[in-house]
């Protein structure tokens, strides 16, 4: 017999191997407990079955390292949300190396990404960091409660969706105090509240995309910033998925990427370590510049520091020596 040539060989072999993991693919990710029987939804059975309740969607590929990485936590989740009596929440998964069409109808622009659904409308994307704590946090604050009975459903209380425990809601965002200062957490902002955000001045703004691993690491810090700074700066943040037109406007070139706006029309753009201490003392100096800035304006025979920024530097030179603070 003529032996075949290895070309041959090897596509024959990489065909065989893509077949294979395409077809272990639906629980080589999924939960192996023998005690819990997973979820994979295909595009066949995706919109009959999260028509009805909650559910919690992972879109993932057998290609995708970090599917990888998350599939004992995903495991561990499914594992605790089975064990309870009523979860008020359903887990499953959708294999985007088989349902390509399914997961591009849905968004999924990475992997993996985990939506939220309620009786088949989407609800939002998970954007938290993806540790069982996190998860564990954000079906408790989403699973749907029982009703009792004779209570009237007709029209149902506004449910706060994937918010801390302790940030007050506004359109699903943080809320504002009336200086437009954050009251504990991240405000989430779009074209419209990002220039009120920046006109009002003194923010800090992170753009980011909710599956980028980058963006996924920095997000506990970003919203621990929110609470320690504690509405001195408003902490604030833009997904460059949903906002991406305003996110090409601000010159964001990867992610995550974050500016201050002093509202004084500086935009400063932080490039040091992404640590709690780095990032509060960045934008705390920042405000300290700030307001500077407007103490020195009316000692030169300027209205603002705006003013002051703008100044001719050949007319005085007051607004050099107040921008080194011997004026």
């Amino acid at each position: 017999m003529k032996p075949l040539p290895l070309a041959k060989l090897a596509v024959s072999f990489s065909l065989l191997t893509s077949r294979f993991v395409l077809q272990v693919a639906s629980t080589a990710l999924s939960v192996t407990s023998s005690d819990v029987e997973p979820l994979v939804l295909t595009a066949d059975n995706f919109e009959s079955t999260i028509a009805d309740g909650v559910w919690f969607v992972e879109y993932m590929s057998p290609y995708c390292s970090y599917c990888w990485s998350f599939a004992p936590t995903w495991e561990q989740l499914v594992a605790k949300t089975a064990k309870k009596a009523d979860a008020g929440i359903r887990l499953a998964q959708v294999n985007c190396a088989i349902d390509g069409r399914l997961c591009d109808k849905n968004g999924i622009v990475g992997y993996p990404q985990i939506n939220l659904y309620r009786n088949g409308q989407f609800v939002e994307m998970f954007k938290q960091a993806l540790t069982i704590e996190r998860l564990t946090e954000y079906l408790d604050a989403n699973a749907a409660t029982p009703v009792p009975p004779g209570v009237s459903t007709s029209n149902p209380a506004p449910i706060a969706i994937g918010l801390e425990a302790d940030v007050s809601v506004i359109e699903g965002g943080a809320k504002l105090s009336k200086g437009g200062k954050s009251t504990g957490g991240v405000v989430s902002l779009d074209e419209e509240t990002f220039k009120e955000a920046v006109d009002e001045g003194d923010v800090f703004v992170k753009f980011f995309l909710p599956w980028g691993f980058q963006s996924r690491k920095l997000e506990p810090t970003w919203t621990q910033l929110a609470r320690e700074i504690n509405g001195r700066v408003t902490i604030a943040e833009v997904n460059c998925q949903e906002h991406s037109l305003l996110c090409m406007q601000e010159g964001v070139t990867g992610y995550p990427m974050m500016f201050y706006y002093d509202g004084r029309g500086t935009k400063t753009q932080y490039t040091g370590e992404r640590n709690l201490v780095r990032l509060q003392t960045f934008a705390e100096e920042c405000q300290d510049a700030a307001e500077l800035m407007d103490q020195i304006a009316p000692e030169v025979g300027l209205e603002s520091s705006q003013e002051m920024m703008n100044a001719p530097r050949d007319e005085t030179g007051l607004a050099d020596r107040a921008a080194r603070g011997d004026a």
